[in-house]
């Protein structure tokens, strides 16, 4: 098996043992940028869990070839995370919580729509593209997957299978913190719009088993309760 360190991770859509005749301007510059050299060795990904090892066998500005030597394909991770959010008015914000969300190990990212949604996803590739980067930032193989929106009754629809957890500042009985919570292998993380869910929406989820957290005493922006619940499944998942 191969030792993974902290060699370069790149992008290719298709892998296969053999030459390869490097296209992509970003991944040249990127390989110019680290002054890599003919013989460095690099490592490429699908996104779908394989990983490639590869020699750089020639590097010019017209021509850059590698050889790739060996793939393996890794096993896909046993707990997933599920981020469904409603979009921001703010494009800038919502790239920014999917940037983040992926570099926390985000297993998919639903966009739902909710009552109060104010949001629109008008540039959806340009988020996949943002996740590849951040992906490969994180030394991520298994990229996560942005779904065009959802309506809210819809997704709830399509949760059946997690452990819901979901983040409401009004008042409701039970509410709960997430370290009180016993976390499964599979965790879908509720977030509403800047207005937050409506209590009738709050009332469907309870009706469908959710479970409704809190994050704590202060009012979050969106993006923040999203990082601020991911990080703590995240660094959970990290030590059991």
């Amino acid at each position: 098996m191969l030792t993974f360190s902290k060699m370069e991770l790149f992008y290719l859509p298709y892998l296969y043992e053999g030459s390869i005749h490097i296209t992509d301007k970003n991944i040249i510059r990127h390989l110019f940028a680290l002054r890599l050299k003919k013989g460095d060795s690099l490592y490429f990904t699908d996104g779908n869990g394989n990983r490639a090892f590869s020699i750089i066998t020639e590097i010019k500005k017209a021509n850059v070839q590698v050889q790739i030597t060996k793939i393996e394909s890794l096993a896909p991770p046993e707990k997933k995370i599920i981020l469904f959010v409603s979009p921001l008015k703010n494009p800038s914000r919502f790239e920014w919580l999917v940037e983040k969300a992926t570099e926390l190990n985000v297993h998919s990212i639903v966009p739902i729509l909710t009552k109060r949604t104010e949001g629109h996803l008008k540039k959806i590739e340009r988020l996949k593209q943002l996740i590849i980067t951040a992906s490969l930032q994180s030394q991520r193989v298994f990229f996560p997957e942005i779904h065009n929106p959802f309506d809210f009754s819809k997704a709830i629809q399509q949760s059946n299978n997690f452990l819901n957890l979901i983040a409401y500042c009004g008042i409701c009985e039970k509410k709960v913190s997430l370290p009180q919570i016993c976390l499964k292998k599979k965790v879908a993380i509720w977030i509403g719009p800047e207005g937050d869910f409506t209590e009738d929406e709050i009332m469907v989820a309870l009706k469908n088993n959710f479970i409704p957290i809190t994050l704590g005493q202060q009012r979050l922006r969106s993006e923040t309760a999203a990082i601020s619940a991911l990080s703590f499944v995240y660094l959970h998942n990290c030590t059991i």
